[in-house]
């Protein structure tokens, strides 16, 4: 199982997603020196956009997955 899963992305901005897999919501973590914002999208294993979150903060945490079924995310 992988308890996390991190993207880094240029400039040092990092989305951090745990847990993942997940049997129920799951949290995301958008890490940045900057102070900025980012849309987020969730996606299944078969490439579909499942949630959004839009304007996430910087160094902000959202919740989300609430409705999805247990599974793997990115």
């Amino acid at each position: 199982f992988i308890t996390a899963h991190e993207l880094v992305v240029d400039g040092g901005l990092e989305l951090v997603v745990f847990p993942n897999p997940s049997n129920t919501a799951f949290h995301l973590t958008l890490e940045s020196v900057e102070t900025g914002r980012a849309d987020v999208r969730v996606t299944d294993l078969a490439g579909r956009t499942v949630e959004s979150v839009l304007n996430l903060s910087t160094n902000a945490k959202a919740t989300v997955g609430e409705n999805l079924s247990p599974g793997v995310y990115f």
